[in-house]
């Protein structure tokens, strides 16, 4: 299992796991923000790498950090 990485901003603390299973190329990405948890699910690095992009407005050296996590 994947480290977790933290984000906290003020109050909130925003949490991501990342597993990969190679066979399949697949990221999971577990999620706990906002009081809720769930899993997105990535086939390809760039598909992961454009989520974290848009929708947590992640820098390249947060991704970078989180794709270590896994390997």
């Amino acid at each position: 299992m994947a480290k977790i990485f933290e984000i906290t901003s003020g109050i909130a603390t925003k949490e991501f796991t990342l597993n990969y299973d190679g066979a399949k190329d697949k990221y999971y990405l577990d999620i706990c923000a906002y009081g809720d948890l769930w899993t997105e699910t990535f086939y390809g690095k760039w598909a992961l790498f454009e989520y974290l992009r848009q929708t947590w407005q992640f820098s390249d050296k947060q991704i970078n950090k989180l794709l270590e996590s896994v390997y």
